[in-house]
């Protein structure tokens, strides 16, 4: 007897703790919310094309996210969430070719000039592969091309 009354008093009780009465001109605590790598202004002016892995590493601090499939981008992402609500996410992408630091895009980034090197513009397609060298050697003029020939099925096992 004694037990379906406390399952019956706690289950009534239990929307009671989902009220909280509002008194006018006092507000819940909330806390600012930060999310991330903050990268600063003169963090970025100190970056220069040519850094190396590390010294982007201690400049900037470990990447957010280091993707195995892209392991010459690393990307540095941040949010805040102020107690008002308002959200503010910056995103920042820094890219390496051979190890060296090519390039920083993201939200209103300028990368410097190393000693008067130009910074190369953000590809815009993957680079293409050269075609291949044939082993025949090319046909003097006036000769008739050779025939090309398929290469020889595999065998089925």
């Amino acid at each position: 007897m004694f037990r379906p009354l406390l399952s019956l008093a706690l289950a009534g009780a239990l929307p009671a703790c989902s009220w909280v009465p509002r008194i006018p001109g006092v507000t819940p605590y909330r806390i600012e919310v930060q999310q991330g790598n903050f990268v600063s202004q003169e963090m970025l002016s100190q970056l220069k094309a040519g850094m190396s892995k590390e010294q982007v590493r201690l400049t900037m601090g470990t990447p957010l996210l280091a993707d195995a499939f892209h392991a010459d981008r690393w990307d540095y992402i941040y949010t805040r969430e102020a107690p008002n609500g308002k959200r503010e996410s910056r995103k920042l992408a820094v890219y390496f070719a051979d190890n060296k630091l090519l390039r920083v895009d993201g939200d209103g980034v300028q990368l410097e000039k190393p000693q008067g090197q130009p910074v190369p513009p953000p590809a815009t397609q993957a680079p293409v592969a050269p075609a291949p060298q044939s082993a025949v050697p090319p046909a003097s003029e006036g000769a008739a091309a050779p025939a090309v020939q398929a290469p020889p099925a595999e065998e089925k096992r």
